[in-house]
């Protein structure tokens, strides 16, 4: 966990949990800081009949190791990383995106993007 590097994201992901799964799923799709409300609905009722996002937060993860061809990580590593915290495993996942330059968005009013090295750039 590397939560006090990235501290606008990690608050985005616990305050608005349902838009930035949605946002995570546009991007590995490839669709850069996209929002799809219908999505984020979805996710909001799924976490409200299951009271968490555990479930979500695997599929994100799983998702991007098999897109990318994470070999580092397993099926099992992921289930047992994304039952355990899910808001954290998110946090990861929003992370892995943004340094694959894959940026989901911050929150649903966010206009700045990471550039290189670290900066911070405006989307037009």
């Amino acid at each position: 966990c590397d939560c006090m590097q990235d501290t606008a994201g990690c608050c985005y992901i616990y305050c608005c949990t349902s838009c930035a799964g949605a946002r995570m799923c546009a991007a590995i799709d490839g669709q850069e800081s996209s929002l799809d409300m219908s999505l984020c609905f979805a996710i909001l009722v799924l976490n409200y009949n299951t009271g968490n996002y555990g479930m979500l937060a695997m599929i994100l993860r799983y998702r991007i190791v098999a897109k990318y061809n994470i070999a580092d990580e397993g099926v099992v590593a992921t289930f047992f990383t994304s039952t355990c915290c899910p808001l954290c495993s998110m946090c990861q996942t929003h992370r892995m995106l943004t340094d694959m330059m894959l940026w989901p968005g911050g929150t649903c009013c966010g206009t700045t993007k990471p550039g290189v090295m670290g900066m911070v750039s405006q989307m037009k």
